[in-house]
């Protein structure tokens, strides 16, 4: 049989690069045109294998032989890509239906990927446009906010402590005098009323005469640590000690008399700091979806369809729960002083949510937090040829688990139990390849910091 790898097909392949004619190499080696178009492609489809991926890649694709044939539509599409993806998945033994599932786990992963990248690319745009619309707004703000602060421009000549109290007590009347804001010491007070630096209206409104000199007299008990803040138990015990002490004090609401620009200022810049958040959180999410883009992408197609289905059948909180009990499955399993790894690849690329051996078994331990991805698991058995042992770690009570005749494990107090033991005939047929799966999804992790 021609396969590709059989004898004489090694033999015509050598003969292609003599580039000897393909009717003689088919009298030559006693066989049909036919037979020998098929191996010339097979020659052709390797050499671009080659030119499109790596020595590594290409050997792969040799080892199928006549069956690496059925990657023509990848290889006649130059896809580099599919072929990376699916090729680290076969062998020699690899058959053709095998091949086939793994080109359609291919597909599927592209679709999913496409119809992710496709609501990304809405999003950006629709991100885009909100972002066009926050700069412009933020432009805006900031426009209004020189427009205030042009009405305070006098304070650059001060001291910067200086300016901050100016701009802390100081207000704009809607007349356009200036004036207090908030109280003040009324020790300060009566200063400023006896220098004649402010004086109270009709409207109780203490109106400042001078901003430069409440501005020196700020500055003086600055420098001297002088009351300049009004403050409630101070003034009480003025009062208490001489009723006359504090003398009139102005009610929080006519302080509010005084249209104050510092507030709109404040008001703009909340606004601002709330668009730039919101611009923060745009370029965030915009990041997270890229790098999930990226990391599905980047993902094995058997990785990427165990995590697909696994989405489909189980909620967030589920998956999260999945996770809690592969951590507990695989420290029971390490106080027990088995070699424990998890999401391990065996060589059926069967995926083993948790699997330990020691020197006498291996076991394995499927994890379902899921009672419907419970159910939906119809191939369960194809884990019983690479262990010894096999149990179904639920988070639920499963009244057809005696049907099944499997091993069945529960969480009990901090620690799991085993609540039906595994009485199925099987052990472990693969052990060496089982527990270099193991090592190399443990060296995986230590190398990459994923499993």
């Amino acid at each position: 049989m021609i396969t590709g790898k059989d004898p004489i097909s090694l033999q015509v392949l050598e003969a292609f690069t003599q580039q000897q004619k393909l009717v003689d190499i088919a009298v030559a080696f006693n066989l049909s045109l036919d037979q020998v178009k098929r191996l010339k492609r097979l020659y052709n489809y390797t050499n671009t294998v080659l030119a499109l991926t790596n020595e590594q890649t290409t050997e792969q694709f040799k080892q199928l032989g006549t069956k690496g044939l059925f990657l023509s539509p990848y290889i006649k599409a130059n896809n580099a890509l599919a072929l990376t993806d699916i090729l680290p998945f076969t062998n020699d033994l690899t058959t053709r239906d095998e091949l086939l599932e793994l080109m359609q786990q291919y597909d599927k992963k592209q679709e999913r990927i496409q119809a992710f990248e496709q609501s990304y690319q809405a999003f950006l745009i629709a991100s885009a446009e909100k972002e066009t619309a926050f700069q412009q707004k933020i432009k805006e703000l900031k426009q209004a906010k020189q427009k205030l602060l042009a009405k305070f421009e006098f304070i650059q000549q001060y001291e910067p402590a200086i300016q901050e109290l100016l701009l802390y007590y100081v207000g704009i009347h809607r007349d356009g005098y200036y004036g207090l804001r908030r109280r003040v010491d009324s020790g300060f007070r009566k200063v400023l009323e006896k220098k004649n630096i402010i004086q109270l209206n009709d409207e109780y409104v203490w109106v400042i005469h001078s901003i430069d000199d409440f501005a020196k007299q700020l500055a003086y008990r600055l420098k001297y640590r002088h009351y300049i803040q009004w403050d409630y138990e101070r003034e009480k015990h003025r009062m208490r000690n001489n009723e006359i002490g504090a003398m009139y004090v102005a009610s929080e609401e006519d302080y509010k008399a005084i249209r104050n620009f510092t507030e709109e200022t404040n008001q703009l810049e909340k606004e601002m700091q709330q668009l730039e958040t919101e611009l923060t959180t745009l370029a965030d999410e915009k990041a997270k979806l890229q790098a999930e883009l990226e990391a599905n992408k980047r993902a094995s197609i058997l990785s990427f369809e165990e995590a697909s289905i696994a989405s489909d059948l189980m909620s967030e909180r589920e998956l999260l729960r999945h996770k809690e009990m592969q951590s507990l499955a695989m420290k029971w399993l390490y106080n027990q002083g088995f070699i424990v790894a998890s999401e391990v690849v065996l060589p059926n690329k069967k995926r083993a949510d948790v699997i330990g051996y020691n020197e006498e078994k291996i076991i394995l331990l499927e994890v379902k937090s899921s009672k419907e991805d419970y159910r939906q698991d119809h191939k369960w058995t194809e884990y019983l040829p690479y262990c010894d042992e096999f149990y179904f770690f639920l988070d639920f009570y499963a009244a057809d688990q005696a049907d099944k005749q499997a091993g069945y494990i529960q969480e009990q107090g901090r620690t799991l139990t085993i609540t039906q033991a595994d009485t199925l005939p099987h052990h472990c047929e693969h052990r060496a390849e089982t527990e270099w799966a193991i090592g190399r999804a443990l060296s995986k992790k230590v190398t990459f910091g994923w499993s």
